[in-house]
Parts: C-alpha cells; sequence; structure tokens
C-alpha cells in the first residue's frame, strides 16, 4: 500500500502560502508585537529595586482581587521577590474604599520598605485612591513601584518599564530622594527623569 503525497509544486506553493501569510513567523523571526502584549515584568522589577534600594526586605503589594491570571502572576511576584531575598505580603483590594486599610495594614502590621503596584486594576489606579498611595508612601518614607510612567508622573518615585528591548528606570527625583532610593551610577544611562505634574 502507497501513500498519497501532494505533487511537489503543491507542497511548494501551500509554503509560500503560510510565509508570506500576515503575522506568520519562522524560527529566524521574532513574532510582530501584538495590542495584548504584556507589560507586567516582576523580576526586572524587582532586579533594579534592589539595586535602587538594597536594604529591601519586605515587599507589600495592594492589588485587585481577581484580576485575569491573578494565580500566575502571583507566582511570578513570589519568585520575583524571593530572587531578592525579600518577603512578599499581599494585601487584596475589592473597592476603593479598602485601599487606605490595606494601605495600613502593610505598612503598620508588616512594616513593608516598600510598597509595590504590580498593576493598574481600575481601582489602585483610580485618581483618588493612586493620589492617597502616593503621597501616604511619601508621607512615610516608603517608596512605592509604580506600574508605569503615569504614576511617576503623579508623583511617584519608581517605575521599571520596558523601552524597546531594554528595560528603563523611570524615577520622580524629588519623590526617589524623599524615599531614600538612589540610582547606582551603572544605572544611570537607563534612568528617565520624569518631573510631577
Amino acid at each position: 500500500m502507497t501513500a498519497l503525497l501532494p505533487r511537489p509544486s503543491t507542497v511548494l506553493v501551500i509554503v509560500a502560502l503560510l510565509v508570506a501569510a500576515p503575522g506568520f513567523a519562522t524560527s529566524s523571526e521574532p513574532a510582530p508585537p501584538t495590542a495584548t502584549a504584556p507589560s507586567f515584568y516582576p523580576m526586572q522589577q524587582m532586579y533594579f529595586l534592589k539595586k535602587i534600594k538594597p536594604d529591601v526586605e519586605r515587599v507589600g503589594v495592594l492589588w485587585k482581587k481577581g484580576v485575569q491570571n491573578q494565580e500566575d502572576k502571583l507566582q511570578a511576584l513570589r519568585r520575583a521577590t524571593t530572587s531578592i531575598q525579600a518577603k512578599l505580603y499581599l494585601a487584596y483590594v475589592e473597592q476603593k474604599s479598602d485601599i487606605g486599610s490595606q494601605f495600613r495594614e502593610l505598612t503598620r502590621s508588616h512594616d513593608v520598605d516598600v510598597i509595590w503596584i504590580v498593576e493598574n486594576d481600575g481601582i489602585v489606579d483610580a485618581a483618588t485612591p493612586q493620589q492617597f498611595l502616593i503621597e501616604s508612601a511619601l508621607k512615610r518614607g516608603i517608596p512605592l513601584l509604580a506600574p508605569t510612567e503615569d504614576w511617576v508622573s503623579a508623583g511617584a518615585p519608581l517605575a521599571v518599564a520596558k523601552n524597546g528591548e531594554d528595560f528603563q528606570i523611570v524615577l520622580n527625583k524629588p519623590a526617589a530622594a524623599a524615599t531614600s532610593l538612589d540610582v547606582p551610577a551603572e544605572y544611570e544611562s537607563l534612568t528617565k527623569l520624569v518631573a510631577a505634574k
């Protein structure tokens, strides 16, 4: 019994159509970026945080309960904080009114060294909670590691963002000084200074 194989010219046409298809990537070329490309880089955020604040031991995360892929992201957060020998404290918020009490829980009960806002989740990034978190953290002298440059423009001291293929430290210098953050000389070329609005 012989298997029926397509004629060689048919195979070439199919391969040519696949390679020419939009979005098709061969192993030698990167896949095109998508609109849903992740902006979640906990390992890089913790790496730069440790360089800027070497004495960090306790990291507090304020986060909306039930965000998409939360369990997978939580595992990534745990790996990232463990990689810098820090302990992760998690405070879930379900509504804006939870922000104050959860912030106090992290800062008073757990005495965290930094507040980490992992992502804009619709609660922590609303205007009033965002401003409360920035002002409260600054008042206590606690660095706030923000998810985006917008937070730094609003007064947060620090964010770590992807800039092309590299990562960039986004810094509000007065807020960074107020929270004892100091970018080492070797990372100054990777630092973007942003003034608060």
